[in-house]
């Protein structure tokens, strides 16, 4: 009787994403507050409290 090996493994794994705070202060700069405003603010916000991104990983 020949054993079957186990399927591989997986671990599933949740991350919020990250903001590139330079750019978007230098954009701030540039564009004399509109862009932190109407963009970067609210970007950050959601970045916050919006869904996880998914990060699934396979191991052999």
């Amino acid at each position: 009787m020949t054993a079957v090996p186990p399927p591989p493994g997986r671990a599933i794994s949740r991350e919020r994403k990250k903001t590139s705070h330079g750019l978007h202060l230098f954009l701030t700069i540039v564009t004399a507050g509109m862009w932190g405003l109407f963009v970067w603010f609210p970007l950050t916000v959601w970045h916050k409290v919006g869904p996880k991104r998914k990060i699934v990983t396979e191991y052999k």
